[in-house]
């Protein structure tokens, strides 16, 4: 019996991203808009509800707007102003609350130390927006429900050199 051949499977692609959350989005987003090709590679099938991060920081707005994203839409529909200037501690997403912190610089004046203030967006949101603006990009492929494993280098002997990746 003869050993057998993995099969050669392969795609050329300048710019493989691992995940579709808020950067791998963003980058492939802007990406296109440089006119470079990207594959993100996601491993879950839908996007999770429950969001990991809240907030956008100034300089993360700025990109948007220089890369046609429009911040105005992304401002409506994070939390208003004066609902985000606050961190709550609560006993469940939807649960009772225990107490709160004032969160970082909401005030005005900030606006003398950068263009543009902090912005409270649940990340599902954000990246809903994002996505909503690939179908535009044919340069983005998006394969959900696949996962990174490993990459393997063919040096000139012809030898696979494990590369990493889990």
């Amino acid at each position: 019996m003869s050993p057998v051949q993995d099969p050669v499977d392969h795609d050329d692609v300048p710019i493989l991203i691992i995940g579709s959350g808020p950067c791998g989005l963003l980058l492939a987003f802007m990406l296109a808009r440089l006119g470079v090709r990207s594959l993100i590679v996601e491993r879950y099938p839908t996007r999770l509800d429950a969001p990991k991060a809240h907030a956008l920081s100034p300089r993360s707005l700025e990109l948007c707007r220089q890369f046609g994203l429009d911040v105005n839409k992304i401002r409506n529909i994070g939390a208003a102003r004066e609902d985000a200037h606050w961190v709550n501690f609560v006993t469940s997403l939807s649960g009772k609350l225990v107490g709160r912190l004032p969160y970082e610089r909401m005030d005005a004046e900030v606006l003398n130390d950068t263009p543009t203030m902090i912005h409270n967006i649940p990340q599902p949101e954000f990246e809903d927006l994002i996505a909503r603006e690939l179908p535009n990009h044919d340069l983005v492929e998006v394969r959900k429900n696949h996962s990174f494993v490993r990459l393997e280098n063919w040096v000139a002997t012809g030898q696979r050199v494990p590369l990493g990746g889990s």
